[in-house]
């Protein structure tokens, strides 16, 4: 068992991962980050939400000012160097009506910006494939490394549609994963359009009458396709040569081709509430998923841990077709654990962000310990990372938290293994760092973080 806090005598030799950098974002008004993405030059690209009048927008910004006037919200897309102590650019991304965000962004290879969310009517396209729809649509805009719009149009049907992941293929090919009503109070689509020229290659609904569908997360597969992630509350969802064929609400993962059809759907869970919040592939095509769970009875291979708490976060590994559980493991506390989102590192290592509202946590070789703050606070959460090897193994678990509440939103990994984990806070003494961008807090602001990659010290 992993203890809170006393890593086993043999363990010790390993070092633990330290912060390199933390840095606060964010103005007076609430600014939330919902993803973040790395370049090859390891600069730092943020997409969110903010109601803040006094965003800080830089010289030549697309959109510089709220675009749906005071008391609005709208998405930002913004660029940090390196060190997080330079804003290189930053702008608001909405609509002029008022309400939408930003939720996904993605560095094509191409190095384009891709960026994905919700918009109202007055969102700037720029060669659009269609008009708004109303009540909300989903866009896609692609930026330049110089924060030069490039392309963007709106992308929904008439009702309401929020899109929560996007990636882009070698051939620049963006595909967004969401949620939409046609059949069921919500459904699941994936979406995929050729941005140079503008095209739609596709538009796919996995449509259940019976309730609720999300689509909550997607990554992208060697061969062009997609893996996408959510949850299912339908008893009629659609599977395709699943590992379970049928749950009630459940989380999900599916296999589109390069062209929409559907390889494999699968739910993912077991007798409780079951949601699929984050997914990743490695070089080798493994499926890697993360999320939440209420089921003392989730599928288990080889976990260290039997189900806690309220709820647990879980990390299971799929095989390429979708038909084994390499590993599927439980992680938690004495109360609800959630894990929001996963990155495989380019070892195989699995780094998860989890928001916990445990006090017992499990931690080994942590950066902290603890929760700061009141221990029988049952209020207060926090941020919680996890670092897992190749056969599923904790390596690094920690608490990344400040006196006060925080979440994490979005987890990256670098290509020589470091972890950069954005989310928000409320504690003013959250773990930032000297000399970086802002590394003041107020009430309500996102953070960002980077985690050193952690190497076997040498034997001289």
């Amino acid at each position: 068992m992993l203890g809170s806090g006393q890593a086993p005598a043999q363990e010790k030799r390993k070092r633990a991962p330290k912060i390199a950098w933390g840095t606060f974002f964010g103005n007076k008004g609430p600014t939330y980050v919902h993803d973040l993405a790395l370049d090859t030059e390891n600069n730092v690209y943020l997409v969110g939400e903010t109601s803040s009048n006094d965003f800080s927008t830089t010289e030549g910004a697309l959109q510089a000012t709220l675009p749906g006037g005071p008391f609005s919200s709208s998405g930002f897309v913004a660029k940090l160097d390196p060190t997080a102590t330079r804003l290189l650019w930053s702008s608001y991304l909405g609509g002029t009506e008022g309400g939408g965000w930003a939720s996904s962004v993605e560095v094509g290879p191409d190095g384009g910006i891709y960026v994905t969310g919700v918009a109202t009517g007055g969102f700037p396209q720029l060669d659009g494939l269609q008009p708004y729809g109303g009540a909300g649509d989903a866009f896609i805009a692609k930026f330049d490394s110089l924060g030069s719009l490039l392309f963007a149009t709106y992308l929904g049907d008439s009702g309401y549609d929020s899109p929560s992941g996007i990636v882009v293929d070698a051939e620049g090919a963006a595909t967004i994963v969401g949620s939409i009503v046609i059949q069921g109070p919500s459904d699941i689509f994936v979406a995929k359009i050729d941005t140079s020229p503008p095209s739609l290659v596709y538009r796919r609904v996995l449509i259940a009458a019976a309730d609720y569908d999300f689509g909550q997360c997607i990554a992208l597969c060697a061969d062009r396709g997609v893996v996408i992630g959510g949850e299912s509350r339908s008893h009629d969802f659609p599977t395709v040569n699943p590992i379970q064929a049928s749950l009630p609400y459940s989380g999900m993962v599916a296999k589109l081709d390069a062209e929409g059809g559907v390889v494999f759907a699968t739910f993912l869970g077991g007798t409780g509430y079951d949601s699929v919040n984050g997914i990743d592939v490695d070089s080798d095509g493994n499926i890697y998923v993360t999320g939440e769970t209420y089921s003392a009875d989730f599928p288990l291979v080889d976990s260290e841990y039997d189900f806690r708490g309220v709820s647990d976060a879980f990390v299971a590994k799929l095989d390429p077709t979708g038909a084994r559980l390499i590993y599927s493991k439980l992680i938690g506390g004495d109360r609800f654990d959630r894990a929001t989102s996963i990155a495989v590192t380019p070892a195989g290592a699995a780094a998860i962000a989890v928001w916990t509202g445990s006090h017992d946590y499990p931690v080994r070789r942590p950066i902290r310990n603890d929760q700061d703050g009141d221990p029988t606070d049952e209020s207060k959460t926090d941020v919680a990372v996890t670092l897992l090897g190749v056969d599923g193994s904790v390596q690094h678990s920690s608490y990344l938290a400040g006196s006060s509440t925080e979440a994490p939103t979005c987890i990256a990994v670098s290509h020589s293994g470091a972890i950069y984990v954005a989310g928000w806070t409320q504690s003013r003494d959250f773990p930032v760092t000297d000399g970086v961008l802002q590394p003041e807090g107020r009430n309500s602001n996102s953070f960002v973080v980077k985690i050193s990659a952690t190497r076997e010290p040498s034997s001289n």
